[in-house]
């Protein structure tokens, strides 16, 4: 949320609270911007993190796919038919990019909708509430949906495009597997993007299996 530009508005909030509060932040990853945060708005803070070796859960089962650049929707599409999700998060790099793929997804026959900053509150609330109820399927997002949302229907992770940032996939990923349940992240990814996973399992301390190509492809 800090990288998204909220913490003017974090700490225009916290000016307005009583000095007699209890503070409490949380977060996947703890970047220094949120270390300082923690330092400017609480006394004596204390850190209660997880192991080092835990950053993703055993509950969320992780696999790639390596594909060209010119397959990548078609794999895309057949990968999430055989998956047949109960409800699905498929996370872009863009907004743009997030309305064209739902366009896409829906001319397949996908029951896509998209979500972005760049809509009003009203309908985000909407399309969350549609999600949350089953009516929408396939949520196609930014990065803004991984974080701050609390959504337990969600039974699949797809990232149509490698997070540009490692720490971001574990914010993603972090949407399924959620309160015991069990959940699987699935990465598609270009042979000249290979070193983009190669930086999330060393920094996310994981290993991401590949997965064998559709046999049509």
């Amino acid at each position: 949320m800090l990288d998204m530009g909220f913490i003017v508005d974090i700490k225009k909030i916290i000016s307005h609270t009583p000095k007699s509060r209890q503070t409490m932040l949380f977060s996947a990853t703890m970047p220094q911007e949120i270390r300082n945060l923690a330092q400017s708005v609480m006394r004596n803070p204390e850190t209660v993190s997880l192991s080092s070796d835990d950053m993703t859960v055993e509950e969320i089962n992780q696999n790639y796919y390596e594909v060209s650049h010119n397959d990548k929707f078609d794999c895309f599409v057949e990968v999430t038919r055989q998956e047949n999700p109960e409800s699905a998060i498929v996370f872009c790099n863009t907004k743009r990019w997030a309305d064209t793929l739902t366009r896409l997804m829906r001319r397949n026959k996908l029951n896509a909708r998209s979500l972005h900053g760049d809509m009003p509150q009203t309908k985000r609330d909407k399309i969350m509430k549609d999600f949350r109820s089953g009516k929408v399927k396939y949520l196609v997002a930014t990065d803004v949906a991984a974080r701050g949302l609390d959504i337990r229907c969600v039974s699949h992770v797809f990232n149509y495009d490698v997070p540009q940032e490692p720490k971001n996939y574990v914010h993603r990923i972090g949407r399924t597997g959620r309160a015991g349940e069990t959940g699987k992240a699935i990465t598609f990814i270009s042979p000249r993007e290979i070193r983009s996973l190669w930086d999330i399992e060393h920094q996310c301390r994981t290993s991401i299996p590949q997965a064998p190509l559709p046999a049509n492809l």
